[in-house]
C-alpha cells in the first residue's frame, strides 16, 4: 500500500498536509503538542494532519508516508489515547511493539518515543483529564489504572473499528456530530482502560526502563555531539554498558541501529542549513564537513537517497 492509498481515508476539509518535519511540528505545536520528528525512510517527506476540537475532546488522525522516530508529548492537562496505524503492522512505543492489536495511554505530562516503517500513523484522542477520571469512575467503579504510560490490548478488529470512527468524526460536519456517538467512542475505549486489560502490558513497559534508560543517553549524547566523531568506545563509557548491549538496547527501544540514527540526525541538519544558507556566502561542503560528514561522495549519495535532491539544488532554494 503506497501512502496516497494510506492517507486516502482522511476527511479533506481538515486535513493539513506537509513536506517537511519541521513544518508538521509547527502545526503540532499549536495544539499543544510536543514532536520533535525524524524522517529515516528515503524520499519526499509527506504527512497528513486532521484534527477536530469537540467540548469532550480533541481528536486527531496523522498519517506518514515513510519511517520515520519520533517523541511525542501530548497536549497537557489531558489524557491522551492513541491507536496505531501501520502497513508492516510493526509500530514501535517506547521500545514496545503496539502491532495492531495494543493502544496507548499517555498520562498527563507522559512522553513516548515511536518508530516504525511506513507508511504509519495513529488514530487520537486527548480527553481533558478532570473529564476522564469522572467518567472511568462512573463507568468502572472498581478501576484501578495505573496513571502511567498503559499499552492495553484490544482485539485487532476492534481497535480498527474504534481508530475508523476516531477518523469519521473528525470529518463530520459540525451540525452532523453526534455527541451519542463522540460519547459511546468514549465509554468505548475507557472501558477498555478501566477494565485491567492494560496491566500486564504495563509490567511490561516497567521491564523495559533499564533499556530505555541506555537507549535515551545514546540518543542524547549523539544528538549533542553528531557534528564531531562519535565513537561507540564513548557511547559505551556514557551510558555504562558494553557494545552488545548497547547495540541491542537501541535496536529493540528505538528499532533503529546506532549508525543510522546517527546519519538521520546529521542529514536532517544539513538539510536545515542548507535551506538556511546564502550560496553567495557557504557551500555544501562546508556546511557537510560542519556536520560530521567526512566522505563527501557517501554523503551526495545518502542525502539525495533521502531528499530525493541533491545538496546543491536545496541551497539554491533560498537564491530562487
Amino acid at each position: 500500500m503506497n501512502f496516497d492509498e494510506f492517507s486516502s481515508d482522511l476527511p479533506p476539509q481538515q486535513t493539513e498536509w506537509f513536506t517537511t518535519p519541521e513544518a508538521l511540528e509547527s502545526a503540532l505545536d499549536g495544539y499543544g503538542i510536543i514532536q520533535p520528528t525524524l524522517q529515516f525512510g528515503s524520499g519526499q517527506f509527506r504527512a497528513g494532519l486532521a484534527q477536530r476540537k469537540t467540548e469532550s475532546c480533541e481528536l486527531f488522525a496523522d498519517r506518514y508516508s515513510t519511517a520515520l522516530s519520533l517523541q511525542l508529548c501530548p497536549p497537557r492537562d489531558n489524557i491522551s489515547i492513541l491507536m496505531p496505524r501501520s502497513v508492516s503492522g510493526r509500530f514501535m512505543a517506547s521500545g514496545f511493539d503496539l502491532a495492531k492489536d495494543n493502544l496507548l495511554v499517555f498520562p498527563d505530562g507522559a512522553m513516548a518515543d515511536i518508530s516504525g516503517p511506513g507508511p504509519i500513523g495513529s488514530d487520537d484522542i486527548a480527553i481533558p483529564e478532570t473529564r476522564f477520571f469522572e467518567m472511568l469512575a462512573t463507568l468502572c467503579p472498581a478501576a484501578s489504572w495505573s496513571g502511567e504510560l498503559t499499552i492495553v490490548k484490544v482485539d485487532q478488529p476492534y481497535l480498527a473499528t474504534l481508530g475508523d470512527e476516531v477518523v469519521r468524526l473528525i470529518g463530520k460536519p459540525d451540525a452532523e456530530l453526534h455527541s451519542e456517538r463522540l460519547s459511546n467512542l468514549l465509554v468505548s475505549i475507557i472501558s477498555l482502560i478501566g477494565h485491567g486489560s492494560g496491566q500486564k502490558q504495563t509490567e511490561e513497559l516497567k521491564g523495559s526502563e533499564a533499556r530505555s534508560r541506555v537507549a535515551r543517553k545514546a540518543r542524547k549524547y549523539i544528538e549533542v555531539n553528531f557534528r564531531h566523531p562519535v565513537h561507540l568506545e564513548s557511547l559505551c563509557r556514557e551510558t555504562g554498558t558494553g557494545i552488545r548491549s548497547l547495540q541491542r538496547c537501541f535496536r529493540e527501544y528505538f528499532d533503529f541501529n546506532i549508525t543510522d540514527y546517527l546519519k538521520t540526525v546529521r542529514l536532517d541538519s544539513v538539510f536545515r542549513e542548507l535551506l538556511a544558507a546564502s550560496p553567495d556566502e557557504e557551500t555544501v561542503t562546508q556546511i557537510a564537513l560542519h556536520n560530521g560528514f567526512t566522505h563527501l561522495g557517501r554523503f551526495s549519495i545518502a542525502f539525495n537517497r533521502r531528499f530525493s535532491a541533491l545538496p546543491s539544488e536545496v541551497l539554491q532554494m533560498r537564491a530562487d
